[in-house]
């Protein structure tokens, strides 16, 4: 499913997709990457993004895309790579809260929510961390404020 939809600048919905999408697919690498004009996805069906192990990229640039659906248990569970995940997703208001494993192997996360300059919810599980560099706010990299607790975010986020 890598590229699935790369570069359909011109796309703006999706009509719902078919209860095994996504449910076997390893790769989501750049799967969204660059629908500037999608306002909206239909909901991801029970089990979409559970066994992907790179998510690099995957809605990069969707500019237009004000919120997403609730994400089934098990997305992103087993994803090593998610950098630049959601990287220029300017209108992203709000994510769903992202189930328990969410980027638990991940290796690296760099980028994943830079230029996201209306983001204002972020749920994240409490066994979540970030993993890679891009994710200070010192570095203008993301827009996550500073955490002084033991320097890891964990736990639910919402500015």
């Amino acid at each position: 499913m890598g590229g699935m939809f790369n570069g359909c600048s011109k796309l703006t919905s999706l009509p719902e997709f078919p209860a095994e999408f996504g449910s076997v697919a390893t790769n989501m690498d750049s799967m969204f990457n660059s629908c500037s004009k999608l306002t909206s996805l239909p909901d991801f069906p029970a089990g979409f993004g559970g066994k992907a192990t790179t998510m690099y990229a995957m809605f990069f640039g969707c500019s237009k895309l004000t919120s997403l659906p609730a994400f089934p248990a098990g997305f992103g569970s087993v994803a090593t790579d998610m950098r630049y995940m959601f990287n220029n997703c300017s209108s992203l208001t709000s994510l769903p809260d992202f189930p328990t494993g969410f980027g638990s192997v991940a290796t690296d996360m760099s980028y994943m929510f830079s230029g996201c300059s209306s983001l204002q919810r972020v749920g994240l599980p409490t066994d979540f961390s970030f993993k890679g560099s891009g994710i200070t706010s010192a570095s203008k990299q993301a827009i996550l404020p500073a955490n002084t607790i033991n320097g890891k975010y964990t736990g639910k986020w919402t500015r």
